[in-house]
């Protein structure tokens, strides 16, 4: 019978100083945080231009832009027991691209409910990227530079929120806030095939 060695799997990523793998895993979450923060940013800044276009009333364009936290609280709910039971990369890849086309698809509604109804789908994919990508950087950090990488990861929604005002700047006046929708929606859908 042979010898069966056992190794402590965070025991040797602690030991280990950060590798080039552990760093690419930290950058591409990052990319994913960055990509839902623009996806929530950009919203804001369509709204005066939907309002317009669609003569609603702020109110009713508010109970659009708060709809996207109710999918968000369900995706963050589902998240953790679909990560712990698929893989945390599949909830993640799947997010960003369930996140991505209900955005793209948002671009081409026609009526604030249709936008309420594709918000609340997005906010599901939304709601489940960020807590699953963190635990996924939790898990592949060492413990002494854990609380930095997850710091930096965090800190690409404050990125990606940034991002989106320059977008919108950009694409809104010249394109329509439509336009600027289907960029934030194609960005993540384009964004996969580097995971």
């Amino acid at each position: 019978m042979r010898d069966v060695q056992t190794i402590n799997v965070r025991a040797f990523v602690d030991e280990h100083p950060v590798s080039r793998h552990q760093m690419l895993i930290a950058g591409l979450i990052f990319l994913v945080v960055a990509l839902d923060g623009m996806d929530i940013g950009i919203m804001g800044y369509a709204a005066p231009e939907i309002i317009r276009t669609w003569g609603i009333s702020k109110p009713e364009m508010g109970t659009v832009l708060s709809a996207v936290f109710f999918g968000m609280a369900g995706g963050a709910f589902l998240a953790g027991p679909v990560g712990d039971w698929r893989g945390r990369k599949i909830v993640i890849v799947s997010a960003v691209l369930w996140f991505g086309i209900t955005t793209l698809l948002a671009a081409f509604a026609t009526g604030p409910f249709g936008l309420l109804i594709l918000r609340v789908l997005a906010g599901i994919g939304l709601g489940a990227a960020i807590p699953t990508g963190l635990a996924l950087t939790a898990e592949y950090a060492p413990q002494r530079s854990r609380s930095l990488l997850l710091t930096i990861v965090f800190s690409g929604f404050t990125a990606g929120a940034s991002c989106a005002g320059l977008v919108a700047a950009w694409l809104i006046p010249a394109f329509g806030w439509q336009v600027a929708l289907a960029t934030a929606g194609a960005l993540p859908v384009i964004s996969l095939q580097f995971c």
